[in-house]
C-alpha cells in the first residue's frame, strides 16, 4: 500500500482532483483531506458559526460532489500552528487528533510522526494556513502512479508517496 499527499493552493483544482479520483472509481473511505474552517465554508457557501453538515448527496437543493462530499459531517477543531481547521478521513482524523495533543507543534509534529520530511511537512502547513488544501489517499501500489498523475494535472503541489503510514499498519 501507498499513500499519495498533495498540496493544492487553490480549492478549485482540489475539487477537480477529488471529483476526478471519485471518477476513477476511488473510494471515499481512503481519501483525507485538511483544511482551514474559514476557507471551507466560504467554498462549501455556508455562513453558520458552526457547520455541521449532514452526510448526503446535497447542501439545500444543490447537489455535493468531490470535496463538499468528503466534508460532510464533520466539525472543526482547532490545533496550535493551523488554526480552526476541517479534517476529512480517517488518516487526516488520526492526524488531527495528534495534531491537537502536541500543543508544541501541532500538525508539523503530527505529519512528521507520520513520516512526512520536516520541510515538506511545513510546505503542508503553512499551505492550509494560506488558505489550501492538504490532500492525500490509500491506495494500492499499482494506482499509485494514476493518483500521481490526477494530483499533478490538477497542480498540486509537494506531492510525495509513501509507504503504508507506519502508525496506521
Amino acid at each position: 500500500m501507498k499513500t499519495v499527499f498533495g498540496l493544492f493552493t487553490n480549492v478549485d483544482n482540489a475539487q477537480r482532483a477529488v471529483v476526478q479520483l471519485f471518477e476513477q472509481g476511488y473510494p471515499q473511505e481512503q481519501m483525507n483531506a485538511i483544511i482551514q474552517e474559514s476557507v471551507a465554508k466560504d467554498y462549501l457557501g455556508i455562513n453558520k458559526p458552526e457547520i455541521n453538515i449532514e452526510k448526503s448527496a446535497r447542501i439545500g437543493s444543490r447537489e455535493t460532489r468531490g470535496l463538499e462530499t468528503l466534508f460532510g459531517g464533520h466539525q472543526s477543531i482547532v490545533i496550535t500552528d493551523t488554526g480552526k481547521v476541517f479534517a476529512a478521513g480517517t488518516i487526516a482524523s488520526t492526524v488531527a487528533k495528534t495534531a491537537v495533543s502536541r500543543p508544541d507543534g501541532g500538525l508539523m509534529i503530527a505529519l512528521k510522526e507520520f513520516d512526512i520530511p520536516e520541510n515538506i511537512a511545513e510546505s503542508y502547513r503553512n499551505g492550509i494556513i494560506s488558505g489550501g488544501v492538504l490532500f492525500w489517499i490509500k491506495t494500492d501500489d499499482i494506482r499509485a502512479g494514476e493518483i500521481i498523475v490526477i494530483l499533478d494535472q490538477q497542480k498540486a503541489q509537494h506531492i510525495l508517496s509513501l509507504p503504508e503510514m507506519p502508525s496506521l499498519r
